[in-house]
């Protein structure tokens, strides 16, 4: 992997995200190791992860095995897990799920509920919003140490803007969830559509094959099994 010219802030930032992504997926490794997988000089590496370690979300753990060229120990980088954590919800036809995880991606704590069945905005969000205040106290997280609360919800979504365009099967449209949660709960939110959610959660971890989302064919959203969505419930 190697970062394109650009912005050197952006190239910073992006950088940053790919050394952390390493450190994800790796139990533990060395700057010269992630110096050799991103192709980067090793004062940008240890620049980056000095802040990193100054932050608190990388810890040394010690020293590793000489590589066959022979020299100097190296210096073992970690992710600090317990640094922040982040909460998840996912809002499916039947069941809601509320999750806390790690910066590894390891689940903390998850409780899964049946949906309300009535599935008004309003109905959800309080649900939504007392899964969510349940799910901390349970898992026995400071406050000052949440990221923020990702939402996965069927239907055509504004990732960037967390609006919820239509659900077909709730029958919303034009929600401005991720405001409206984020207002109650006082999180940074989220939102974006199952299937996206799913596909990121597949190559991270591997899993079970993605259901009960839904597609969008041309300017009409149809639910998986073709039926129109000719009315839909707004919020404000």
């Amino acid at each position: 992997m190697r970062m394109r010219a650009g912005d050197p802030e952006m190239a910073r930032e992006l950088n940053r995200a790919l050394i952390l992504h390493l450190l994800r997926v790796n139990k533990s490794i060395s700057r010269v190791e992630i110096a050799r997988h991103l192709k980067l000089s090793k004062g940008a590496i240890s620049t980056i992860t000095g802040e990193l370690l100054d932050s608190g979300y990388v810890v040394e753990i010690g020293e590793g095995v000489v590589d066959k060229k022979g020299g100097r120990r190296p210096v073992m980088l970690e992710l600090n897990r317990s640094k922040t954590f982040v909460i998840g919800v996912d809002i499916g036809t039947r069941n809601m799920v509320t999750g806390v995880g790690d910066l590894k991606g390891s689940i903390i704590k998850k409780e899964r509920v049946p949906t309300s069945r009535e599935p008004t905005v309003e109905n959800i969000l309080r649900q939504a919003t007392r899964q969510v205040h349940k799910i901390i106290k349970e898992a026995g997280v400071k406050e000052r140490k949440l990221a923020g609360i990702g939402v996965s919800v069927a239907g055509q979504v504004d990732k960037n803007l967390g609006f919820i365009v239509s659900n077909p099967h709730l029958h919303w449209c034009k929600i401005n969830f991720a405001q409206i949660l984020e207002e109650r709960i006082g999180l940074k939110t989220i939102v974006n559509n199952c299937t996206r959610v799913m596909t990121i959660g597949e190559s991270w971890f591997g899993g079970r094959s993605i259901r009960g989302c839904y597609r969008k064919t041309g300017e009409r959203t149809y639910s998986k099994k073709g039926r129109r969505m000719d009315h839909c419930q707004r919020y404000s």
